[in-house]
């Protein structure tokens, strides 16, 4: 029997506005704003969010509904095999105008906006040097040599240190910038102008000239010369870039440029985002730091390599990332007609769909009692399908690069220390919709600390790398 997609009343129109879009939007369509996000978390927007979605579902007793998201009519997908069917189609892009608007400030030649045979030159391109069909980078070593060097600069052999957010940006921006230039090769600047970037593309609806004039092009500028100066880059993800880079860029399909300028941002912003957010819920949770902290108990690099170690903290990350889905609603555009299973509703060419895996995440129906609750030991096999890298031929290319730079990450922090969650506190029997990460704050205290305070109470410093 087909199911009827129905359209939003008036009334539920307005609603939907309200509490679902506007929210969304003061998020932040490319990063999490700093500003709006500790905002809408003390004002429980994610709860108004979710409750507003189950009204609907109740009234409507639908889950594909008509709506209008910013202006443009969209049929929103809630189901979990509506939005497979929708991710796997290759009749719709990843290109809507308000996500290219928001990228355009960026990297405006990104595969995420591309389309046609520049998208597929593109994804080849991001798929060869992120190495997507592998499960380990060809550099992983190298890389994980930078995690590991890098934590231990950050913590510095104290015995205890209070470390807030500013030190997980920190240790990202590093670990980041030397995965894409090499070891012990970094560059402040790039780091300084990409937030500028992020900041002004998260208004989606100003020009770029009255945003950054001038910032774009320095921006651009430097990446140019980084991918110039072939002889300074070994074991990097810019080397593989630079073999590539044809002379003159004008004739470059592959857009080569505005490729790396996207990585400099999102493999940052994952570190920083999911190594926060994960540590947050680990230190909320003590038999799971403790199940993890003896796997990984006087763990080196290369005893963290081996696989096992590190498989239950990729659970972790994994139930995270549903639990915060960092990208919540995806929006596709139809290139060509199609219709879902189940469906009496054709889609033609030109409308939008919006998928809302942040909301299918965490409903009750899908994952039960599981839904509000960080579980790590059912992440994979022993849960419903997710979509927090997508799906279908525009997954995320890069997941198994963040994945490996998140896990390894972390398994080096809790090789070496324990972490109490100072705050902002969490709830273990149910994780609120919304965190914020920007004011989170942990005591670190190392292993001997731990025995030192059994008897007398250790120094103490603040790290603010």
């Amino acid at each position: 029997m087909a199911v009827e997609a129905k359209k939003l009343g008036l009334w539920d129109s307005v609603r939907f506005l309200v509490t679902v879009v506007v929210p969304q939007l003061l998020r932040g369509s490319l990063a999490p704003s700093r500003f709006w996000l500790p905002i809408l978390v003390r004002l429980n927007s994610g709860q108004w969010s979710a409750a507003t979605i189950n009204a609907f579902r109740r009234k409507y007793k639908c889950d594909r509904l008509w709506v209008h998201f910013v202006i443009q009519r969209t049929l929103l997908v809630l189901d979990g095999e509506g939005m497979a069917a929708v991710l796997n189609s290759d009749a719709n892009q990843a290109d809507p105008r308000l996500k290219a608007k928001s990228l355009r400030k960026l990297a405006p030649e990104s595969v995420l906006i591309s389309s046609g045979v520049n998208w597929r030159a593109r994804r080849d391109f991001n798929e060869e040097v992120l190495d997507t069909p592998r499960r380990r980078h060809r550099h992983a070593d190298a890389f994980i040599d930078v995690v590991f060097s890098e934590v231990d600069r950050l913590l510095d052999g104290c015995p205890e240190a209070s470390l807030d957010w500013r030190d997980f940006r920190a240790l990202a921006r590093r670990i980041s910038q030397q995965v894409l230039l090499g070891s012990e090769c970094l560059r402040p600047e790039l780091s300084t102008e990409v937030d500028h970037l992020v900041d002004r593309a998260n208004w989606f609806f100003l020009p770029v000239c009255i945003l950054h004039p001038g910032y774009l092009a320095s921006f651009y500028g430097k990446i140019r010369k980084a991918l110039q100066d072939r002889n300074a880059l070994s074991r990097c993800l810019l080397r593989q870039s630079a073999e590539q880079y044809p002379q003159p860029p004008e004739a470059d399909r592959v857009a080569v440029e505005d490729q790396v300028a996207f990585w400099v941002f999102v493999i940052r912003d994952a570190l920083e985002l999911h190594v926060t957010r994960t540590l947050a819920l680990i230190a909320a949770h003590p038999q799971i730091q403790s199940r993890i902290r003896r796997d990984v108990a006087g763990a080196s690099g290369n005893d963290l390599r081996e696989a096992a170690r590190l498989e239950f903290v990729e659970c972790c990350v994994r139930e995270q990332l549903r639990l915060w889905t960092p990208i919540p609603v995806l929006l596709r555009r139809v290139t060509d007609p199609f219709r879902l299973p189940d469906d009496d509703i054709d889609l033609v060419k030109g409308e939008q769909v919006m998928l809302y895996p942040g909301y299918y995440h965490r409903d009750p129906q899908v994952f039960g009692h599981l839904a509000d609750q960080f579980c790590p030991e059912h992440a994979g096999a022993h849960l419903p399908p997710t979509y927090y890298f997508s799906d279908g031929r525009q997954r995320c290319a890069g997941q198994n690069l963040a994945l490996l730079l998140v896990k390894f990450t972390l398994g080096a922090l809790l090789a070496k220390y324990r972490f109490d969650l100072d705050g902002p506190k969490l709830d273990a029997s149910c994780i609120p919709v919304l965190y914020d990460h920007f004011h989170v704050r942990f005591r670190a205290t190392g292993e001997a600390a731990v025995h030192a305070n059994q008897g007398a109470r250790g120094a103490r410093r603040t790290c603010h790398a």
